[in-house]
């Protein structure tokens, strides 16, 4: 539930050795960078629910710099929106080290005017990746292959079988609201049923600060014992 605006690095884990960190319903707008992992190895981390919206000039989401190694990754139910997109939407490198099974499923990845949707770099071992939706086209590059659309990675690959390119039909998305509409394609096409995107139960779960939501009371203090001599 943290925001992160107009900074380097929206969200940026670089604790070397973590075990099962989990980054969950954070809003991250105009960053240099999105989210960003610099430290290996990555171990076991859950990546979900989450805004990314309008990287300046970097990737949205990056396992970045030689040597990361992500170990069991699992990146689902996030909106990556990268409008005007100049760059890849999503980079993973594990360039000298293995990134091993990565899961990646019910995603919106939006990138208008960039460059490649995904780009994986030599070690990148797929356990899952499908059930995305992708806007406003797809290309991608997979240890030194090109895929100019997503029939091609899919027939390449094996992945994105049951992933689609479609306007994902948010309904405000300039005005930051990133819910569905009741017409997208995004409804009900997810993994066993679900919506695609930051809200697969299409109810009112909030991403960023929670507003109004008072702190738990503070406990009344008691009597101090009596002193015996």
């Amino acid at each position: 539930h943290c925001r992160a605006h107009n900074c380097d690095s929206g969200l940026y884990d670089k604790a070397q050795g973590s075990i099962g960190n989990i980054f969950r319903r954070n809003l991250v707008t105009e960053c240099f960078h999105g989210f960003v992992v610099l430290q290996s190895p990555w171990d076991s981390p859950e990546v979900y629910e989450n805004i990314i919206s309008s990287t300046l000039s970097e990737p949205v989401f990056t396992f970045d710099t030689n040597g990361v190694r992500a170990l069991n990754p699992t990146i689902y139910n996030n909106v990556f929106y990268q409008s005007p997109g100049t760059t890849d939407a999503m980079v993973l490198r594990g360039q000298t080290s293995a990134t091993t099974n990565l899961e990646c499923y019910n995603n919106i990845i939006h990138n208008v005017g960039g460059s490649r949707t995904i780009r994986h770099e030599l070690t990148v071992n797929v356990l899952t990746h499908n059930y995305n939706c992708y806007h406003s086209a797809f290309s991608a590059t997979r240890h030194g292959t090109n895929s100019g659309s997503l029939a091609a990675w899919n027939a390449t690959w094996g992945f994105d079988a049951n992933s689609f390119v479609d306007d994902p039909e948010f309904v405000d998305a300039a005005g930051g609201n990133f819910h569905l509409s009741a017409t997208s394609p995004c409804r009900g096409t997810g993994v066993a049923g679900e919506d695609i995107g930051a809200y697969p139960r299409d109810d009112d779960t909030v991403i960023g600060p929670r507003s109004g939501v008072s702190p738990p009371p503070s406990p009344s203090p008691s009597a101090p014992s009596p002193i015996l001599l």
